[in-house]
């Protein structure tokens, strides 16, 4: 179980330790091992000084040394840079050695608990002793360096290259808490391509001579009431129907050969060609090379249309003869475009890490309970109030509908075979169920036997536990029985054994949401 105790926790870390305790209550005499680990900028695990530690569950000596060690958990710390969100060291610190090696106790099963988005990462900040893997690469510029105050891409892209690289082989539950993860943030989709600056300088060494025909009068036909185009000395002896509101207006050569044939150069008579030269490209003057209206000219430098890599000085007082392009894909760069960021929601980022999608598998919650605690990995809680609840939800999850068996000699295990069989199972009405018996065995070397049952939500079998080979048992004598739910005592019922005066067997009632213990005391004759 991986345990956020990050500034951000503050107060809440009340509510967190009682949800730490139910998770691990829950499991008290089942045949787990678990081992917790407190993040914030740096990890630790909890009971001891070790890089890491799994507490077992069926040893009550463990189990109450876990449980105190839950009350060290804190959510406010006071010096930097402590008090970050490091979900990379988190995950490093489960599942790697402190060399940075594969850890060889991947678990089967991550808890990820949290109340926000990383904010940390190990290029930054990491656990003594500090050994980075060379896999992930530093990604470098233009991505931002995690400062623990903000969320950081490259922290989330280090911590899920970790559950990658374990998805497969350890189920990974996340349970995020509170008004951060309702939240959001900016999730990085592109950090900005980096480019250097190439000047250039642009020049034309060849124009082309345009030329544009304009009218200015206009005279309107009495009869079709249509306008034509006329001199200057028709529209002076024209009292009617006369226009030059339009001004100098660009005709066709056509049009303007009605009005001046042959051209002339005055423009007082209303007609006027107006020739301009205008620069051209290297590519289009070769284009037209056999049309007589583009020329060469002496180079000029100017905006265009032709432009060449300029290295040498630039005139300050002609700015627009130079510009400055991006030349992308050619280190070094000297800066980065913009990055392209989407508004991300908290609860996607944390499902992007757990799944590896943006939804996972939600918890259902029906009001009362949860109903699909083996199927969901993402429990989204907006109130600190919901984290005991889902802590012994994913618990069950794991462990719920089972029956753990154990034999002890006072405290330890007993070192002979003790085997036991579930000769009887039934539903809550009493109806006997289909299930085949099978048996279990105890010893020195394997402490605990389990049965696993199918059990709907909300319900619950009865189940008949009787020893198999008290034949066998001759140097031991039976003490007494004794059942738990966790860590709360169970009531049972004893099953007399035909032919036996000695050794009983006991009905206990399995529940869905529950996980079931039960001991047998011996002591040796």
């Amino acid at each position: 179980m991986i345990v956020d105790e990050s500034n951000s926790i503050g107060t809440s870390i009340t509510q967190v330790r009682a949800g730490v305790k139910q998770f691990v209550q829950t499991l008290v005499g089942t045949p787990v091992k678990i081992q917790i680990i407190g993040f914030h900028t740096y990890s630790h695990v909890l009971g001891t000084t070790s890089w890491q530690k799994y507490w077992d569950m069926t040893k009550d000596s463990e189990v109450s040394t876990l449980l105190t060690a839950i009350d060290t958990l804190q959510g406010t710390w006071s010096s930097s840079p402590n008090g970050g969100t490091n979900w990379e060291e988190a995950l490093f610190r489960t599942l790697r050695q402190s060399d940075a090696t594969t850890t060889g106790l991947v678990p089967k099963t991550i808890v990820f608990f949290t109340d926000g988005v990383p904010t940390f990462d190990r290029l930054v900040q990491r656990t003594s002793p500090g050994v980075l893997p060379t896999d992930p690469a530093a990604p470098g510029a233009p991505w931002p360096t995690s400062n623990g105050s903000a969320y950081n891409q490259v922290a989330f892209d280090r911590a899920r290259f970790l559950a990658d690289e374990f998805r497969t082989s350890a189920r990974i539950i996340g349970v995020g808490v509170g008004t951060s993860i309702s939240g959001s943030s900016n999730w990085v989709v592109d950090p900005g391509a980096g480019y250097r600056t190439q000047w250039e300088r642009g020049s034309y060494s060849y124009v082309r001579d345009i030329t544009s025909y304009q009218l200015r009068y206009q005279r309107q036909n009495s009869t079709t009431l249509l306008w034509s185009w006329v001199n200057y000395n028709t529209y002076a002896t024209t009292t009617t129907r006369l226009r030059r509101d339009l001004g100098w207006t660009n005709v066709t050569q056509a049009e303007y050969l009605t009005v001046e044939n042959p051209i002339n150069t005055s423009t007082t008579d209303g007609a006027k060609v107006v020739v301009t030269t205008s620069p051209v490209s290297t590519v289009e003057y070769q284009a037209n090379s056999g049309n007589s209206t583009y020329r060469a000219v002496t180079k000029t430098y100017a905006a265009g249309p032709d432009w060449a890599i300029w290295t040498g000085s630039r005139s300050s007082g002609a700015t627009t003869e130079y510009r400055s392009t991006k030349v992308y894909n050619s280190p070094p760069y000297e800066a980065y475009d913009p990055a392209v960021t989407a508004t991300t929601a908290n609860s996607v980022i944390l499902a992007r890490l757990i799944a590896g999608n943006d939804y996972g598998t939600p918890a259902a919650f029906d009001g009362t309970s949860y109903t699909n605690t083996q199927l969901a990995d993402m429990y989204v809680l907006p109130q600190w109030s919901q984290f005991a609840t889902a802590m012994q939800a994913v618990s069950l999850g794991v462990c719920g509908g089972t029956l753990t068996l154990q034999t002890k000699v006072g405290s330890a295990a007993v070192a002979d075979p003790f085997r036991y069989e579930n000769s009887t199972v039934t539903d809550s009405s009493g109806a006997a169920l289909n299930v085949e018996p099978r048996v279990v065995t105890t010893n020195q070397q394997f402490t605990t036997g389990t049965f696993d049952f199918t059990i709907p939500n909300g319900q619950y079998v009865n189940v008949d536990i009787i020893p198999q080979n008290y034949s066998d048992l001759n140097g031991y004598e039976p003490v007494s029985w004794a059942c738990k739910a966790g860590i709360t005592a169970l009531s049972y019922t004893s099953i007399a054994i035909a032919g036996q005066s000695q050794w009983t067997g006991i009905r206990v009632r399995v529940p869905a949401n529950a996980a079931i213990s039960c001991t047998l005391t011996v002591r040796r004759d």
